[in-house]
C-alpha cells in the first residue's frame, strides 16, 4: 500500500515534528534513497528486523570504517556461505525455536517436524511428493553449518567472506562520502570553529579498509577531495533534506517530487 501524506496533521506526523530530529548518515541516506522508507522507519517508527542482511552489511561497513578494533567482538565469519532467501528465513525461525527449548544438544536436523510445519505455512516445496524430499531441500550442509554458527555466535552477527568482500566496494557507490562530510562538519564546528586560530587547524578524515585476507589500510581523504564532498553536501544534499523535512513530503525522491525527471 502506498504511503500518501495528504493529511499532514496525522498523529504520527504531529509526534514526529514535536521532537527535535537529528539526521544521521543512515537516516539521511534513507531519505535520499526512498522518502517512503524514511517515513515508515522514522515517522511511523516501523523499524525493520535488525537481522535483515542489508542491515547486517550496514553494521559491518560502519564497523570496518569507524571501529575496526571491534570487528571480532561484533562479527563471526562462517567458513561457507550464509544462506539467502527462504533458506535463511527457515534457519532463523528454527533457531528461535531452539532458543526456547533450552537444550544445547539440538541441531538443525532435529527439528524435522517444525521445518515441515514451517514449509507448509509459507507454501514452500509443497509440490514435492514426500516430506523426505522436502526436508532434503532444506536440511543441507550450508543450512546446518549456519545453524551451528548461530548456536555459538552469542551477540555477534554471522557473516561470510562474500559479505565481507561486498561491503568494501566503492565509497561513492554507498555514498559514504556523505558520512565523511557530516563527521567533518561535526568535528570542525565542535572543536575548531570558535578558536581564534581556527585557520591554522584542519580535520583529517581516514577510511579504514580490511580486505578478505585481513589486510588493513587507512585511506586518507585529501583536502581537495574533502572540499569537493563538503561543497556537494552543502549544494546538493542539504536542499534535498530541507525539502523533504520542511515540506513534510515523503512520497517520492527529491528530483521526482519536483518533476525534474523526464523521459
Amino acid at each position: 500500500m502506498a504511503i500518501e501524506l495528504t493529511d499532514i496533521t496525522s498523529q504520527e506526523i504531529k509526534d514526529f515534528y514535536e521532537k527535535k530530529f537529528y539526521f544521521s548518515y543512515s537516516s539521511l541516506n534513507k531519505l535520499l534513497f526512498s522518502p517512503r522508507i524514511f517515513y515508515k522507519h522514522y515517522v511511523l517508527d516501523q523499524r525493520e528486523d535488525s537481522t535483515a542482511q542489508h542491515l547486517i552489511e550496514g553494521s559491518l561497513l560502519h564497523c570496518l570504517l569507524l571501529e575496526p578494533q571491534n570487528f571480532l567482538d561484533n562479527f563471526i565469519i562462517l567458513p561457507g556461505s550464509v544462506p539467502s532467501g527462504n533458506n535463511k528465513q527457515i534457519v532463523d525461525e528454527i533457531f528461535k525455536l531452539y532458543e526456547s527449548r533450552n537444550n544445547d544438544s539440538l541441531e538443525f536436523e532435529d527439528f524435522e517436524d517444525d521445518i515441515l510445519e514451517y514449509l507448509l505455512s509459507i507454501n514452500l516445496h509443497q509440490s514435492l511428493k514426500t516430506d523426505e524430499k522436502r526436508l532434503d531441500k532444506v536440511v543441507t550442509p550450508d543450512n546446518q553449518s549456519y545453524f551451528s554458527f548461530l548456536k555459538k555466535k552469542g551477540n555477534k552477527s554471522v557473516i561470510d567472506n562474500d559479505t565481507l568482500e561486498k561491503v568494501k566496494e566503492s565509497v561513492e557507490y554507498f555514498k559514504y562520502w556523505i558520512q565523511a562530510a557530516i563527521y567533518y562538519n561535526l568535528a570542525f564546528y565542535k572543536y575548531i570553529n570558535n578558536r581564534e586560530d581556527k585557520n591554522e587547524w584542519g580535520v583529517q578524515f581516514t577510511f579504514i579498509v580490511v580486505d578478505k585476507y585481513n589486510q588493513v589500510y587507512p585511506f586518507q581523504v585529501t583536502p581537495n577531495t574533502m572540499a569537493s564532498w563538503l561543497r556537494e553536501f552543502r549544494d546538493e544534499i542539504i536542499p534535498q533534506l530541507d525539502y523533504h523535512y520542511k515540506e513534510k513530503d515523503y512520497n517520492l525522491p527529491y528530483e521526482l517530487a519536483l518533476g525534474n525527471v523526464k523521459l
